[in-house]
């Protein structure tokens, strides 16, 4: 497979607006989250690939109240992956990485288990 060098990755501005308001006024619980104007199920997909990668937490198979898949489907039953919100989810965390205050050992151990992320979600 050829994959182009650039492919356009579509704003964030919705996510990034939804996110800065629910960082300003946290929700108190995991309710008020799912209540929140603007909150829905690709929100909640990113946010659950972004705590998977970040905090190196495996999604449950035991609590189906959880969401367990970040970008697919739960229960072991996927649904049809939207691969440009995969793409910028993980654009957004590369950016994230080396941007962040950290040594360079640390950023290319980060970058590294991005890495190792995409090549498990074949999407590269």
């Amino acid at each position: 497979m050829t994959m182009p060098k650039h492919h356009p990755i579509p704003s964030a501005k919705y996510l990034d607006k939804i996110l800065y308001r629910l960082y300003e006024c946290p929700p108190e619980s995991y309710k008020h989250l799912l209540e929140t104007s603007g909150v829905g199920p690709s929100t909640l997909r990113a946010l659950a690939m972004v705590a998977e990668v970040t905090h190196g937490a495996l999604p449950s198979f035991q609590d189906p109240v959880r969401y367990t898949f970040a970008h697919g489907g739960k229960d072991n039953y996927p649904f049809p992956v939207q691969r440009a919100d995969i793409a910028h989810s993980l654009e957004v965390l590369r950016t994230a990485i080396t941007k962040a205050k950290l040594g360079e050992k640390d950023k290319l151990q980060a970058l590294r288990k991005l890495a190792k992320k995409e090549e498990q979600m074949a999407i590269c």
